[in-house]
Formats: structure tokens, C-alpha cells, sequence
């Protein structure tokens, strides 16, 4: 089977819903929301502030910075993650765009076609991860201009359309007055230049890298990382497979969502940057796909005896401490052989018994459909 042709989703990764894991990771802070949106008109200044004082060399480090909480920020947006309504959306995108000397209407246009066909044939965004090192450094020029076009021709909306016209000409309109401003200071100039050449390094560094050596399973589509520096001077982009399976979440905690998935990715043998993510000989981890429930729970520790009913409920009501699939799936098979039936009758009652929200949104019925759905469990006799 071509690989390109793999849908990278979490329903076809297997994976359960965001709400089954932690429903809160959609959810942003007022003040993180207002710093993320200042963090681009910041590095524009601090560049200002370095072509004033001479510090040259200090620029190409700023414009990365400038590049990456920009691009972090209008991601956001475009995913919808950042609690703007749609009038709100429009604006912000235009602005930003305009700061960046790009069309953020042409990229939101792009970049979700690139979720709904990832790697595909149709999809431009993606198109640099199936080509060599060398294609893609050419294709730097033409990459974002061809995304625009694209975008122009394909999209549906007169509004949308209109917002990617009125893009190019405010891209356009800068350069012309950073031009007229030379005889004055050629730091607007400069900037444009930088960015315009800076846009050549698209298709490496949001494509090619994120997307490298695509495999034969969804989860191969794209890569992730793990550490505390990298991922935190890139506003956590670096978690590109993270990001793709629950799009929802904001950059901001997609570091929180990968602690949370790397369990059921290692489950699944996804190999994990982190040696400590690997799963130890003889263990077993939860699948959450409703087909290989009866299968993981029944297998799932052969040495230890059945639980008893008290050291059951005891493992599901320390579970509630934390409201999460993972710890609950895990300390329940840490309790020992059942069927997946029995684990879910023991499970629901004691739900019932404990009478936590969270109880409710756990584990899914074996008789539903293959894909994990979310449904919540209730108390049955």
C-alpha cells in the first residue's frame, strides 16, 4: 500500500478522543492567550531596537524568533484554538500575515487541507517531505507563492478570496514603503529582505523536517521530539505527530498532551525519542481501540493473580486523582487477567460508586464501533 496515501488522524492512529485523555489541554489562560498575540509586534521591535543600536549580527537570530512565535500564533488561530470568534479571526490573520509579508487566509487554507490529506498528492504543503534535500532548498522560492496561488484558485469563499487578495497587496504595500524609506533607514528594507529570504526556509523546516521518511502506518507520518530546550524555543512545534492526531490543542500545550500520549504511542510501537517513554520487557500498555480492548485487558499480566473486588475499586478511586484514560487503563491492568467485559462491568460499577464525573468518560464499550468514540460509560447490573 503507498504510504502517502495514509490518513494521519487519531482515528486511524487508534487513539481515543481528547476529552477520554485530558479535556483541559484545549484550554488557555487569558494572560498566555495575550502574550502569544504581543510576541510577534515584540520581536518586531526588539528588531528595530537591534538596527538602531548596529547589533547585525543579532538580526537573523531575532527574525527566527519573530518567525517562529509568529507562525506558532497564526497556526492557532487558523486551528481555531485561540477562543477568537470569526470577524476576530479574519483581522488577526491579516495582521499578523501582514507583519510576516504573508497571506495567513492562503496558509489556514493549505495547512487544514494538509491535515484532511496529509502527504497525498494534492497536497502542496506537504509535497517537500517526498522530495530530497536538494529539491526542497530549490523549492524555497517558489513555495509560498505556489501555496497562495493554490489557495486562490481552490477555495469556495469570495470572502476568503477577497482576504488573500487584500493579503498579497498589503505584502506588497510594505515592501513598496520600506523602499521609499531608504534614504531615511534601510532597517524596514532590511527586514523585508530577510523575510522574504527567510520564507525560502518554509518547505525545509514546516514540511520536510516535521514530515521526514514517511513509513507505512499513520503514526510513521510525522515526527515528534522530546526534551525541555528544543521543543520550548520553538513554541513546541517540534511536536508535529502531537499536533496532527488532536489539532485542537494549542502550541502551548501540546508538551502536556505528548507526556500524556507517550504511553499509548510506545503501546503502539512507535519508537520515542525518550528511552524512559519505552515500554519495559514483559509489560503490557492500554490500547484503547475498542477491537484490541478484550485482547490488551485479558493479556495484559499473566503473573498475578485476579483482583479482589476491594483492591479493584481501591486502584479505580486512586485513578480519580488524576482524571485520565492512561492512569486508569493502566492500574487496571496492573490487577490482573479479565475480560475485557468484566473489567468494564467492575469498571462501571465501581464508577457508580464513586460518583466522579471524570468515572464516566473513560473506557469504551466493547461492542462499539472499532474506532474509540468516547462514549461514556454507566453504570450497568
Amino acid at each position: 500500500m503507498d504510504h502517502h496515501h495514509i490518513t494521519l488522524t487519531r482515528r486511524s492512529a487508534g487513539l481515543p478522543p481528547l476529552d477520554a485523555i485530558d479535556g483541559s489541554l484545549r484550554d488557555t489562560g487569558i494572560a498566555p492567550r495575550i502574550v502569544t498575540a504581543l510576541l510577534p509586534f515584540v520581536t518586531l521591535l526588539a528588531f528595530a531596537g537591534a538596527w538602531r543600536m548596529h547589533w547585525y549580527w543579532l538580526l537573523p537570530l531575532i527574525l527566527l524568533a519573530e518567525f517562529v512565535v509568529a507562525v506558532s500564533y497564526v497556526h492557532d488561530v487558523a486551528h481555531g484554538s485561540v477562543g477568537l470568534n470569526a470577524r476576530q479571526t479574519h483581522w488577526v490573520m491579516f495582521i499578523i500575515g501582514a507583519t510576516m509579508l504573508q497571506s495567513a487566509h492562503a496558509f489556514r487554507h493549505t495547512h487544514l487541507h494538509h491535515h484532511s490529506h496529509c502527504l497525498e498528492e494534492d497536497d502542496l504543503e506537504g509535497a517537500p517531505a517526498r522530495m530530497g534535500i536538494g529539491r526542497v532548498l530549490l523549492a524555497g522560492p517558489g513555495y509560498l507563492p505556489g501555496l497562495w496561488w493554490k489557495a486562490v484558485r481552490e477555495t469556495g469563499s469570495r470572502r476568503e478570496r477577497r482576504w488573500m487578495v487584500a493579503e498579497l497587496v498589503s505584502a506588497i504595500t510594505v515592501a513598496g514603503m520600506a523602499l521609499s524609506l531608504v534614504k531615511w533607514s534601510a532597517g524596514p528594507l532590511a527586514y523585508c529582505v530577510m523575510m522574504y529570504l527567510g520564507g525560502w526556509l518554509y518547505p525545509l523546516m514546516t514540511a520536510y523536517l516535521p514530515h521526514y521518511k514517511p513509513g507505512a502506518r499513520p503514526l510513521d507520518q510525522a515526527r515528534t521530539m522530546r526534551g525541555a530546550i528544543l521543543p520550548a524555543l520553538f513554541m513546541n512545534l517540534p511536536y508535529h505527530l502531537e499536533h496532527h492526531l488532536y489539532p485542537q490543542v494549542p502550541c502551548m500545550n501540546l508538551g502536556r498532551l505528548a507526556r500524556q500520549l507517550d504511553p499509548l504511542l510506545a503501546a503502539r510501537g512507535l519508537r520515542l525519542p525518550s528511552a524512559e517513554n519505552k515500554p519495559q520487557r514483559g509489560e503490557a500498555l492500554p490500547d484503547f481501540s475498542a477491537r484490541s480492548m478484550d485482547a490488551s485487558v485479558s493479556s495484559a499480566a499473566v503473573r498475578h493473580g485476579p483482583p479482589s473486588a476491594t483492591a479493584f475499586s481501591a486502584a479505580a478511586r486512586a485513578s480519580f486523582k488524576r482524571p485520565s484514560s492512561i492512569s486508569v487503563a493502566a492500574r487496571l491492568l496492573k490487577a490482573g487477567p479479565l475480560s475485557g467485559r468484566n473489567t468494564l462491568a467492575r469498571w462501571n460499577a465501581s464508577a457508580a460508586a464513586s460518583r466522579s464525573p471524570a468515572a464516566y468518560e473513560v473506557l469504551p464499550s466493547p461492542s462499539s464501533s472499532p474506532v474509540f468514540a468516547g462514549q461514556r460509560c454507566t453504570a450497568s447490573a
